[in-house]
């Protein structure tokens, strides 16, 4: 596919919408209000059935991204412009249930920051972090499939 798709995610906390991506439709996705009190099986389970695949915390001192399901591994940014990326398929496994959460503490800029993504779906592609701010608490993410 390799076409790419841009998206301002909300960090999660800072909006009632727009708070995660589903990386297989490459879109926005929206948690349901209260999800965070809920326990952690049926959250997961949630998460998990609605495809929400990945999110953003902004409220710390550095930020992060929240995996859900989701394998993925901090690539070289020069990967991006690749037009093959089968490599992806072959490195990365598919997201598992019985790993369901992966965080990563991002450092702060220089960006942009690439990952290698399979989801627990099968998908897999590329996702990059643009930009971010801490103030506006969004982040600018582009994501090509495979």
């Amino acid at each position: 596919m390799n076409d790419i798709t841009q998206l301002t995610v909300n960090s999660l906390g800072a909006a009632a919408d727009d708070n995660g991506i589903d990386l297989d439709g490459r879109c926005l996705l929206t948690r349901p209000d209260g999800i965070d009190e809920w326990v952690e099986t049926k959250r997961l389970s949630w998460l998990m059935d609605n495809g929400y695949d990945l999110s953003v915390d902004l409220d710390s001192a550095t930020p992060w991204l929240h995996a859900v399901a989701t394998n993925m591994a901090i690539v070289p940014n020069e990967r991006w412009n690749e037009a093959d990326f089968s490599w992806i398929a072959k490195a990365l496994q598919p997201g598992s249930p019985t790993n369901p959460l992966t965080f990563w503490q991002l450092q702060e800029p220089p960006l942009p920051v690439t990952f290698a993504f399979r989801t627990m779906n099968g998908a897999s592609g590329i996702f990059r972090l643009t930009a971010y701010s801490k103030k506006e608490k969004t982040a600018a993410i582009e994501i090509k499939t495979a």
